[in-house]
């Protein structure tokens, strides 16, 4: 399974055995995903305008409190020494 594999790289032979299977599965994950993947360019192209929007809403907010938020740290610093 994929949670055992960094304990498989401490048996001899580990790096071989999974060259194999890499070899051997390989090809199918990439027919599939071949398969898949135009259709998931085209979503995220339609979907990318859309969040490039959100961001340049959501951003000068986030900005503005991470200033806010530095500069109280930076106060309560400097007021403590």
């Amino acid at each position: 399974t994929a949670s055992a594999t960094p304990l498989l790289f401490f048996l001899p032979g580990a790096e071989e055995r999974i060259a194999v299977q890499a070899a051997k599965w390989g090809p199918r994950w990439e027919k599939n995903l071949s398969h898949i993947a135009p259709r998931m360019e085209k979503g995220a192209a339609r979907i990318e305008p859309r969040m490039q929007k959100g961001v340049k809403v959501v951003e000068p907010p986030m900005k503005r409190a991470a200033f806010a938020i530095d500069r109280n740290i930076k106060s309560v610093l400097n007021a403590s020494k």
